[in-house]
């Protein structure tokens, strides 16, 4: 009737094949039932792009194994056509290279998740790699009584923030090294009182000075840094880096962070294009650290057995 209105003739078949041409291009055609006959452009949830980064952020995650990355995977491509689903799926790299072999990590977020929100403590195993001889597996882990307060996503990995018991401050683990999660009946520790966070746990500020997630005593840093590092620095520290001046080539920054071996590590990567100008006690340890690995080149052996001398 719409189209006779607007003087457009047509029959059945063609209406037909129009509307199979539509859903092989990717749009939602459903036909209508009840009284209401016919047929309506259903809006999808996602649209193609938005899958395929999700896509690609699931498969390329390590804390995700193979089989549960291709069962989301798999429900995501329901909300795409089937010729969209199989030239994503020609597409998509599926190698499962380092991927975790914790099939209850769902399970385990979902109770640690429920213990943050109900404020209750938590009991699980905690596990590190080793290697036997033969191949690398988990230790026999160590149990924790903990207050957990967030769950962090950073660096391709979930990590679990909160107090250990037995010290006054938080600490973090690696939700894929967990197993045995219970909720307790214990109430949770208050965050306010082992760090510096009052009316929320601030997962942003927690993260940006917990230096590749170790914890550690706040501290105030000076840099100096070559110009190239401008776009790393305001990856990390966002607009929460105080620029102090800026010369030709180079620029300097204060800082707030977590004083740590995290810390070490993420200054070391960018050599001499970064400078600590304070404080001394860290500019002491930056050398200290470089010559640890110099001797450890010189002698032909382990950063480790140098540690030991």
């Amino acid at each position: 009737m719409l189209l006779q209105k607007q003087g457009v003739s047509s029959e059945r078949k063609s209406i037909y094949r129009d509307i199979s041409l539509l859903r092989e291009a990717g749009f939602a055609v459903v036909k209508a039932t009840g009284s209401q006959r016919g047929f309506y452009l259903e809006t999808r949830m996602f649209d193609l792009a938005e899958i395929r980064i999700l896509m690609d952020a699931i498969l390329s995650t390590p804390s995700i194994s193979a089989a549960k990355a291709q069962e989301l995977v798999k429900k995501l491509g329901c909300q795409l056509s089937c010729y969209q689903a199989r030239d994503i799926e020609e597409q998509l790299c599926k190698s499962g290279r380092g991927k975790s072999d914790n099939n209850e990590l769902f399970h385990y977020i979902d109770l640690i998740h429920r213990a943050i929100c109900q404020k209750k403590k938590i009991r699980f195993c905690y596990h590190h790699k080793l290697y036997d001889g033969k191949r690398a597996g988990l230790d026999t882990g160590r149990t924790f009584l903990l207050s957990p307060y967030a769950l962090i996503w950073l660096n391709d990995k979930y990590y679990l923030a909160g107090n250990y018991e037995k010290y006054n401050n938080v600490s973090n683990y690696r939700v894929d090294r967990i197993r045995s999660v219970r909720i307790m009946d214990q109430d949770a520790r208050d965050f306010s009182e082992v760090s510096p966070y009052k009316d929320f746990f601030d997962v942003e500020d927690y993260t940006r000075r917990s230096i590749n997630m170790y914890n550690g005593t706040p501290l105030l840093v000076k840099l100096c840094c070559d110009k190239s590092l401008l776009e790393p620095l305001l990856d990390h520290f966002g607009g929460r880096m105080e620029f102090v001046c800026c010369r030709k080539n180079t620029f300097t920054v204060l800082v707030s962070v977590n004083s740590s071996e995290g810390l070490l590590e993420w200054l070391a990567q960018f050599g001499p294009r970064i400078l600590v100008l304070s404080p001394l006690s860290l500019r002491k340890a930056i050398l200290e650290r470089s010559q640890r690995v110099k001797k450890a080149y010189d002698q032909g052996a382990p950063i480790a057995e140098t540690y030991a001398q």
